[in-house]
């Protein structure tokens, strides 16, 4: 061997010594690396960008956070998550084993918030953990600004993809984010669980992330028993239900879910009136329910005769570190195989046996359709929020470099958008057509009031800035009102510049002289290019929205294609996230057939039940259309009326509280569109 070949060789060899040394000083209980984890870290360590494909509980935020404490004299390791329970749930453990860690999130009080800050400007945090939605906050970005980034960590990073199941606007920006040239980024590392071949080389492409520094380990987990079960109804599918829960063998921890927030609530009140121990869980719930429900959830009971059940839509389960979850039921189908990947892999991550049960009512498709079809605009929404960004209230086009400040929420409300289509759309012409490019977001209204004293010593305390041109700003345009002083900072911004402002502000409140609350968000929009004829490019939108509608359709399709399959359906679940030739088959060549889907254990496809024909109700349509709050002018609207989904429009005339709302919920939506053009739109 060469002296040069002798000398990596060594200094590999210490490189690993030195990984295994540092993951037994910083984590204890850890005996050893887990499959793909030190890959990852090692790419990390050298200053290369690198992407974690691991199943759920395949240990990802190792991948984070061993780097994160081990790169720590370089900066700040900033983890952006969706997830609030799992970063609460990290942020306590590792503090628990002494490690400098924080979490900024609206959960915390303003003195929690402020004592955080400090510390990540004092370099004193190591790794902070912050919600996407953070980075639309300018304190929050001022912040991030400030202080060297060593490692920046995308948890969840399939959200990142168009190609994705879970696709979100606010996870485009931190592909731009990471390059930003006022943010010193030195690494990235994307981490997701549900990843498939396409969606892992959007993600590499996004974060510049070589191909060999993109570790993906084995998705297919024998200790999760599939089982489909047809049904008919969902009186039938509550008999299924509580009979599985009642035969459970051993008992333990379960998870229903269910599509609807109202399904949760009424299956929940069911299981209880069978005697069987079950709460609900949504996103409409209040923060202190859904808290109460999940730390009950997360005791570990001595008892091991009584099943312990949540009912839940999938906001449940995201980032809930519970490893003897051993039931998984879906109530209604799950509407694409990464969410059914996703909810199935919360149960036996202990690596015991754990068992995923889907009841099969094929009157659930309709459901599913109509969340796809409702959530396309139509193309005059898309004409309407492209005209107020690129043209003014006279029709004259903005010119190249003009900078536009627009609130989504009122995008929204005037074209009978959900903000996150609005949102969506943006992103599409920012990243598509290359026709803006968004900003930093901003907060119109800051709202300040004394920590210590009277409202009306707001003004002294704003005087008291160590920046006079900002101080004499902030005065002119401070208005003291009953509780709140209001400063309208577009204004104050025409006597000092805005960063200089808000410096003065974030000074004052870690003082704790002073309580800031911003309001009126606004999205900064850079035009840039200068746009005289909008059709051609409202015409694009609304072909990738008629794409995503298709290609939303298609994943409901590949639900029933693999629950009536013909052959493996653990193989066929494996291969729709690795690929053909991906690590489960590499790494056991014994793996498929499974011997335990449905199919392996009895050599046939499952059959389903059909689906229920669908016909007006004719009493139903007279209600429905005789409602005096029902516009005339929309078929889409009408739709989603009748079919009980909310927009803008809908809740702002009062639809939404009508006893004729969701009146024909469950119908056809294609059928039900059809009825209502030729009846009415003719």
């Amino acid at each position: 061997m060469s002296k040069k070949r002798k000398s990596d060789a060594l200094n590999e060899s210490h490189a690993d010594d030195s990984l295994e040394i540092a993951l037994k000083k910083y984590f204890p209980n850890h005996s050893c690396f887990r499959k793909g984890q030190k890959k990852v870290i090692e790419a990390l360590i050298k200053g290369e960008n690198a992407a974690a494909i691991f199943p759920t509980g395949g240990g990802k935020s190792l991948c984070y956070q061993l780097p994160g404490l081990i790169l720590q004299n370089e900066g700040l390791t900033l983890v952006v998550s969706p997830l609030l329970a799992l970063m609460k749930d990290q942020v306590d453990a590792m503090r628990k084993l002494g490690h400098p860690v924080d979490l900024l999130g609206s959960s915390l009080t303003l003195d929690e918030k402020i004592a955080v800050k400090k510390r990540v400007q004092c370099r004193e945090t190591a790794i902070l953990y912050v919600a996407p939605e953070q980075l639309n906050n300018e304190n929050t970005f001022a912040l991030i600004k400030s202080v060297p980034i060593s490692l920046l960590a995308i948890d969840e990073a399939h959200c990142i993809s168009e190609w994705g199941h879970a696709f979100r606007p606010d996870y485009l920006r931190l592909s731009k984010f990471h390059n930003n040239p006022n943010i010193n980024v030195k690494r990235v590392v994307a981490l997701t669980a549900t990843a498939t071949p396409q969606v892992e080389r959007d993600i590499c492409e996004k974060f510049g992330i070589q191909q060999n520094n993109s570790v993906r380990t084995s998705f297919y987990r024998p200790n999760l028993k599939f089982a489909f079960t047809p049904s008919r109804s969902t009186e039938e599918s509550d008999r299924q239900l509580i009979a599985a829960i009642n035969s459970q063998n051993p008992s333990g921890a379960t998870i229903v879910y269910a599509t609807l927030q109202k399904t949760t609530e009424k299956v929940a009140s069911m299981l209880k009136n069978a005697g069987i121990d079950a709460k609900h869980y949504h996103a409409g719930m209040n923060q202190d329910d859904r808290k109460l429900t999940q730390d009950w959830f997360m005791e570990n009971t001595k008892s091991s005769t009584k099943a312990r059940v949540v009912v839940a839509t999938i906001a449940f389960g995201m980032g809930v570190d519970k490893s003897n979850i051993r039931y998984v039921y879906h109530y209604n189908l799950p509407k694409s195989l990464e969410s059914y990947a996703q909810e199935i892999g919360r149960a036996g991550r202990d690596g015991k046996d754990s068992y995923c049960e889907v009841f099969c009512c094929l009157d659930d498709i309709a459901q599913l359709e109509a969340f796809a079809y409702c959530g396309s605009p139509s193309k005059k929404s898309i004409m309407g929020v492209l005209r107020d960004i690129f043209f003014d209230s006279y029709g004259n086009p903005y010119s190249q470099g003009v900078q536009r400040h627009v609130s989504h929420y009122s995008l929204a409300r005037s074209h009978d958008l959900q903000i996150t289509t609005v949102q969506m759309l943006l992103a599409f012409v920012d990243i598509y057509q290359e026709l803006i490019q968004q900003g930093t977001p901003r907060y119109g209204m800051y709202k300040i009031k004394s920590r210590n004293s009277h409202i009306s010593s707001v003004p002294a305390l704003l005087a008291s800035c160590e920046d006079s041109t900002a101080a004499s700003a902030l005065r002119r345009e401070c208005q003291v009102k009953k509780t709140w002083a209001h400063i309208d900072i577009g204004c104050a911004s025409q006597f000092a510049p805005r960063d200089a402002l808000i410096n003065a502000l974030t000074n004052l409140e870690q003082k704790s002289l002073i309580e800031v609350m911003p309001s009126q968000v606004e999205h900064t929009y850079y035009i840039k290019k200068k746009v005289t004829d909008l059709s051609a490019i409202v015409e694009r939108e609304y072909e990738r929205f008629q794409n995503r509608e298709k290609r939303e359709l298609s994943r409901i399709g590949e639900v029933m294609s693999f629950l009536t399959a013909g052959t493996c359906q653990a193989q066929l679940l494996t291969d729709h996230f690795e690929g053909k030739y991906g690590p489960s088959t590499k790494e056991n060549k014994t793996a498929f057939p499974c011997e335990f889907c449905p199919f392996c254990k009895s050599g046939t496809p499952i059959t389903l039940n059909q689906r229920k024909d669908f016909s007006v109700d004719p009493n139903l349509w007279r209600k429905l259309v005789n409602d005096p709050k029902l516009p005339r002018d929309d078929p889409q609207l009408i739709a989603r009326f009748a079919l009980g989904f909310k927009s803008p429009r809908i809740t702002s005339t009062g639809l939404s509280k009508s006893s004729n709302f969701g009146l024909m919920e469950g119908a056809p939506y294609e059928d039900l569109m059809s009825y209502i053009m030729e009846n009415m739109f003719k």
